[in-house]
């Protein structure tokens, strides 16, 4: 149950979340930083963590941290605090005396600087038959161990006359809330003997009851700073506007209210670049809204209290500033700013894509969904573990107990399971985390469900040396593409690839998944994957492999095979496939991103010409340069306002720098009438675009080798990869051969004329048993 310290740092707004890793892997972590201490003493010790492995209390639990906006006290010199270590003796902790017992933290009264003293006491947590209202009055703590300065200092509290060395961030949050009477506490990094890997075992499975049944939960965001009191008065200002709207039915404002000029008049709020915002932006960009942890912590505390330093809210306020932020789609702008006034922290040599970085800043929409699993969870609706993992697998746990991205999870997990914990995912720390996730994919897997395998992240995100079966995800790496797979997307959808029929799972060898497959065709030809370049560039490309002059399988026009297979034939609302009038949105979006290409090269003509600098009027050269309207399709034309210049744009006359998609445009759909010039200005083609980059962001477009079907699959798909639906199965997979009837997961696909059950609508489909182990990346057939 590790949540430890060292700075993380997010490199790709759809990946895996990279962290520099710190430099020791025993107990304790030292980043290898010093952390200048700030001048508030403060009496207490506090001091660096050694390198060398301690054998008394260790600190096996938090999360990984990140960049400093925090104060924190000055530890005592080097002389006195060597001389409190060699006086003090380490507290040793009694044996819990029954299973589903917990210790209780009972905080002395204290002022100011005086040391703090604690003393535990044992209790027993109710069964789901007893009393719903422990007879303790307690608040559970939910934080991060360290402060956001990532550096690894600590403090001491006494217990019966011993000592207990703990966090400085816990210690702040201690000398912040003691009062002048004792306060009852649970915190897992004193509650739980960290020495003791059993009993934090024991432990894991009754947090569900300890965050259930205390009085409210307090959310600790670490130290104030001189931004804090704004941030907070921010939030009760968004929280005001959303409560006032809901009230009075109004709809939320578009982004274009965030840049009016009577926006701060209006709505009370400054505008969107000024500094105003930053102190809430950083803020909501502490580190502890990124750890696992805290899901199940905050969602099952009957109350949750929000504190940073002296401050206070209640995270219903936080919970509804950051939805209205949200749903206006103003928090988009506001990152975007934010980036801009701190171009010299966040722009540098190789690291840096501006979109990636941005999901640092102010995580509004992971507050927000956080605060929306609340409410469904209060109001009685649960998750399976497939969901949880798939919506969370972006957050954060020690690289080094990498058990806990599935640990973390099972308070949440019982919920849903009347109150107990299966037996093949109770917590066991002595197993590697690589049989963890392996006994947690089986564990789903053997339930019914084959929507797990979509979650197997591409080939290209997993190490050569990697031990986990192909057909186990890497929980630790973040899955960049949409999951089609995923319970909530697939049902939404209506994919049943695979048939209704009952899923069939074998394992004589655990790690070696045994089940019925029916192999639709083999890959032929394969796209550009859509991660570095332009959305328009990768359409184009993606269309110079359909042939317009092949029907499609289903009877269809190839060209409708191909605009709905871009959006995996949804659009991502209703259950039914894509309406009919989406092909006008996919014909605009053609035409938009022809005009593009065709206005980039010319852009890098221009640039090559030295033409892009002093008082040259561009858009006058591209007025000359661009062709203009001519033709029998005149109405199909395309206005690129510049503020001298009117630029009318034919798009149909792009077929010199835009072949795939003029070929699409004139021959698959103004020559066949799917689409008619008078009706191109109905078109909203931003709907489109949005629906094609969160279904084809990390993957490539292919198509099969004998029976013609088009389809959507992960980046590292080859020609010659199999094409499978699995029985039981929502999605299609694409399978990789490796010998015999052996095979290793690639990853899901979306292939137009599968994904509705079509393969069993013919005679004579027969399943055929397949082995997927673990495969090399590389194709290995004999």
């Amino acid at each position: 149950m590790q949540r430890c310290a060292c700075i993380g740092v997010s490199l790709l707004k759809q990946s895996r979340g990279h962290e520099i890793i710190c430099a020791s892997r025993f107990e304790f972590f030292s980043c290898g930083k010093r952390v200048e201490p700030p001048k508030r003493p403060r009496s207490g010790m506090i001091y660096k963590c050694p390198r060398r492995f301690s054998t008394r209390i260790g600190f096996n639990r938090r999360r990984t941290m990140g960049p400093s906006d925090g104060t924190a006290s000055v530890p005592r010199s080097t002389t006195e605090h060597d001389s409190l270590i060699s006086s003090a003796s380490t507290y040793e902790y009694e044996p819990l005396t029954a299973g589903d017992s917990i210790r209780l933290l009972s905080l002395k009264p204290g002022k100011d600087q005086e040391r703090l003293q604690i003393s535990f006491a044992e209790h027993r947590i109710p069964s789901e038959n007893e009393a719903a209202v422990s007879a303790v009055n307690y608040q559970a703590i939910s934080y991060t161990w360290h402060p956001e300065s990532g550096g690894e200092e600590y403090d001491t509290v006494s217990c019966d006359g011993k000592e207990i060395r703990v966090t400085k961030n816990l210690a702040d949050l201690l000398y912040r809330i003691r009062t002048n009477c004792d306060k009852e506490l649970w915190i897992d990094q004193l509650c739980i003997n960290q020495g003791d890997a059993r009993e934090k075992e024991q432990q894991i499975p009754l947090m569900r009851q300890v965050y259930q049944q205390g009085q409210q939960v307090v959310l600790w965001l670490g130290e104030e700073n001189q931004g804090t009191r704004k941030a907070f008065d921010m939030i009760r200002i968004l929280h005001g506007l959303f409560c006032s709207m809901r009230d009075r039915g109004e709809p939320y404002p578009s982004p274009a209210h965030l840049h009016s000029d009577d926006h701060q008049s209006r709505y009370g709020l400054p505008g969107v670049t000024s500094s105003e915002w930053w102190p809430f932006m950083e803020l909501l960009g502490r580190n502890v809204f990124q750890r696992l942890w805290i899901v199940q912590e905050i969602v099952l505390g009957p109350r949750v209290e929000v504190r940073c330093g002296s401050h206070t809210i209640t995270f219903e306020e936080l919970g509804n500033a950051a939805v209205f932020l949200y749903h206006t789609g103003w928090i988009t702008h506001l990152q975007e700013a934010y980036i801009r006034s701190h171009a010299e922290r966040y722009v540098k040599p190789l690291l840096v894509d501006m979109v990636d970085i941005v999901e640092d800043i102010g995580r509004v929409d992971f507050i927000a969904s956080l605060y929306n699993r609340r409410l469904h969870f209060q109001a009685g609706e649960t998750e399976s573990l497939e969901q949880l993992l798939g919506s969370l697998r972006r957050c954060k746990t020690s690289r080094y107990f990498l058990h806990d991205k599935i640990y973390a999870l099972l308070g949440l997990v019982a919920a849903s399971s009347l109150g107990r914990i299966p037996a093949a995912l109770l917590p066991s720390y002595g197993k590697p985390y690589t049989e963890v996730f392996r006994d947690a994919t089986r564990y789903l897997l053997e339930k019914g469900s084959l929507g797990i395998l979509s979650h197997v992240e591409d080939m290209s995100l997993r190490e050569e040396s990697f031990t986990l079966p192909s057909w186990v995800p890497n929980f630790d790496v973040f899955q960049r593409s949409t999951i089609l797979g995923l319970q909530n997307n697939a049902t939404a959808m209506g994919y049943i690839a695979g048939g209704q029929e009952e899923v069939m799972c074998h394992f004589d060898d655990p790690d070696v998944l045994e089940l019925d497959a029916y192999k639709v065709d083999d890959v032929l030809l394969t796209g550009p994957a859509y991660e570095t370049q332009s959305q328009e560039q990768f359409l184009e490309e993606s269309a110079r492999l359909v042939d317009l002059f092949q029907p499609y399988p289903t009877g269809e026009a190839m060209v409708d095979a191909f605009w709905k297979t871009l959006i995996a034939n949804s659009d991502t609302v209703s259950a039914d496939p894509v309406p009919d009038e989406w092909r006008r949105h996919f014909a605009g979006f053609c035409m938009q991103s022809a005009v593009e290409i065709r206005l980039q090269n010319e852009m890098d003509r221009l640039r090559a010409e030295g033409a892009l600098s002093g008082d040259i009027d561009v858009s006058a050269i591209l007025s000359e340069r661009l062709l203009t309207i001519e033709g029998d399709h005149k109405n199909c034309v395309l206005l690129i306002r510049t503020e001298k210049h009117t630029i009318p744009i034919a798009p149909f006359t792009m077929q010199p720098w835009a072949p795939g998609l003029y070929n699409v445009f004139t021959l698959g759909m103004l020559s066949t009438g799917s689409v008619l010039p008078q009706y191109l200005a109905e078109n909203n083609s931003s709907l489109y675009r949005k629906a094609m980059q969160e279904m084809c962001y990390f993957r490539r477009v292919f198509t099969t080798a004998s029976k013609g079907y088009i389809g959507i699959g992960p980046p590292s798909l080859e020609r010659e990869d199999g094409v499978f639906v699995l029985r039981g199965g929502r999605v299609p997979f694409i399978l990789r051969k490796i010998r015999g009837n052996e095979f290793r997961v690639v990853g899901e696909c979306y292939v137009h004329g599968v994904m509705y059950g079509e393969m069993f609508e013919a005679r004579g489909l027969e399943w055929t048993r397949i082995r997927i182990g673990h495969g090399t990346a590389r194709r290995t057939v004999t």
